[in-house]
């Protein structure tokens, strides 16, 4: 997948879930090496009590043209509870609360391995 397109389609993203009224916290592309795939990780602004209604939000968002001519899809997104110590660690270390691009490779933060992958927001909770 094209690194500038995800960090293109991520600030997008935020931008429209801003627009919602939603200012995820934490948004960071990561890499699996067992599938060689890229997943979203993103997590909401806060605990949500209706999660399903978030999911529509997004779909809906990314069915628009700009995420379909990027090849991103709402399937690309993983959610991440509040207390995800992934989130929580990097938010520790690294703080980035417009919209950014950090390259990270193979980091370990209080004992949590950070896999491969592109920081675009991080904020604490």
């Amino acid at each position: 997948m094209d690194k500038d397109a995800m960090v293109k389609s991520a600030h997008a993203l935020i931008d429209s879930l801003e627009e919602k009224g939603h200012r995820p916290k934490f948004v960071m592309w990561v890499h699996k090496g067992d599938s060689d795939t890229w997943k979203l990780w993103l997590k909401p602004d806060k605990d949500l009590a209706d999660q399903q209604q978030f999911y529509r939000t997004l779909s809906s968002i990314m069915a628009d043209e700009p995420f379909v001519e990027l090849g991103i899809t709402a399937g690309d997104v993983e959610f991440l509870p509040q207390d995800h110590l992934a989130s929580k660690s990097v938010a520790s270390v690294i703080r980035s609360t417009g919209k950014g691009s950090i390259t990270m490779s193979q980091n370990v933060l209080n004992g949590f391995l950070i896999p491969d992958g592109i920081l675009v927001r991080s904020e604490q909770s």
